[in-house]
């Protein structure tokens, strides 16, 4: 009888110790898998913030060139940079709510700053107010590649 109660607990001993090893790696398992999720989440929204400044970038340059050679668009090419530029700003307002649930403050902060200094840059001359917003634009783009490389380190 003793040696059947030996046994047994034995057997449990090592039926506990098997269901706590296993318990501990699906735990690690699962928390590896949410990061690796996170990473991926985090990626994206870099790489859709990085895009969507980069064709600002690109249709603003357009805008430099026109007003700095004084002269004007065909109305259709005239619009569909217009649409290049609101869908991309579009896609960064996005991105700039996404990155207050997801990523760091500063990287919001460095976008809705952007965001501000983009809305209310004017200037008198048409060319000083689009290479104004070029050098917002290629400043955002430099900080946020920063802020996205530290990030997915």
């Amino acid at each position: 009888m003793d040696q059947l109660a030996f046994e047994g607990g034995k057997l449990l001993s090592q039926l506990g110790g098997t269901a706590l090893i296993a318990w501990l790696a699906v735990r690690w398992a699962v928390s590896k898998f949410k990061q690796e999720k996170k990473w991926e989440q985090k990626l994206q929204i870099y790489s859709r913030i990085l895009a969507a400044l980069r064709e600002m970038q690109f249709v603003n340059d357009q805008w430099v060139i026109e007003a700095y050679r004084d002269f004007e668009r065909d109305p259709q090419e005239a619009l569909a940079l217009q649409s290049r530029y609101r869908d991309a700003k579009r896609d960064l307002d996005q991105c700039i709510a996404m990155s207050r649930l997801v990523l760091s403050d500063s990287t919001y902060q460095t976008l809705a700053r952007l965001r501000d200094e983009i809305e209310n840059f004017r200037d008198e001359d048409a060319f000083l107010t689009y290479d104004g917003v070029s050098v917002l634009l290629k400043r955002a783009q430099d900080e946020i590649s920063e802020l996205g490389r530290a990030a997915l380190r």
